[in-house]
């Protein structure tokens, strides 16, 4: 089997590796506006519900089972997970249902909506810093000899 070899340098490579991950960053958040625009607000009851710790106690990861009547009036049960900001601790949940079936979590804030663009946002902050800490201790270094 013969492996193709892009005719790029390490440097387009890289960038090229950039692009498809901003791209991707793009198209979810496109897909996250679509459901904010598509989504109404119902109540959903919990059957079942498991919480994971984050940060704090008020952060974290929730999976949980929900019953709820949906947009036609049908009764569903299905998995919802909070990604970022729990719900409340109390039987009664409001979801955000869209018309395609797409359920998610509610009242969703922006943050829990778009967790994956902040989750990112924050891992390039990170990198940057990184790389800022790097050359300034290496201008720091050139410029002490």
């Amino acid at each position: 089997m013969k492996l193709l070899k892009f005719p790029l340098d390490k440097q387009s490579q890289g960038i090229l590796a950039l692009c498809v991950f901003c791209a991707s960053l793009a198209v979810h958040a496109g897909f996250a506006l679509w459901f904010l625009a598509d989504s109404v607000v119902v109540e959903g009851e919990f059957l079942r519900r498991q919480d994971f710790l984050f940060i704090g106690k008020r952060h974290g990861v929730t999976h949980g089972e929900v019953r709820f009547v949906d947009q036609n009036g049908a009764e569903k049960i299905k998995e919802v997970r909070w990604n970022i900001s729990r719900p409340p601790k109390t039987k009664h949940v409001s979801i955000r249902c869209a018309s395609s079936g797409l359920v998610k979590y509610g009242p969703a804030t922006l943050l829990d909506i778009f967790w994956l663009e902040a989750s990112a946002l924050g891992l390039a902050c990170f990198i940057a810093a990184l790389i800022g800490a790097a050359v300034a201790a290496s201008k720091i270094a050139r410029i002490r000899r």
